[in-house]
């Protein structure tokens, strides 16, 4: 998210894509942080087909920097769970 004035908001998206043979399922989508909030389009995508997974950041009053996690299940026999990282810096 990069610099993150207090008191507001950013959000960043991210695109995923089902590369695989059969349709993919996002089983659950969970922040670690109530500072974030996740949503997505699609949770069953078919073959070939694509979503946007929005990550919004709500940044408090807290300085300095920020991790936090989003935890993705699906069904993909290769790769069930995924963890995708954030990072802000509060001003």
């Amino acid at each position: 998210f990069g610099k993150v004035k207090a008191n507001t908001s950013s959000t960043e998206t991210i695109t995923i894509k089902n590369d695989g043979k059969s349709d993919l399922i996002i089983r659950k989508l969970e922040a670690t942080s109530s500072n974030l909030t996740v949503t997505c389009d699609k949770m069953v995508l078919k073959k070939g087909e694509s979503t946007d997974i929005k990550l919004t950041y709500n940044c408090k009053r807290n300085k300095g920097k920020q991790t936090y996690t989003v935890n993705m299940i699906t069904n993909d026999p290769s790769n069930s769970q995924v963890t995708i990282t954030t990072k802000a810096e509060n001003y």
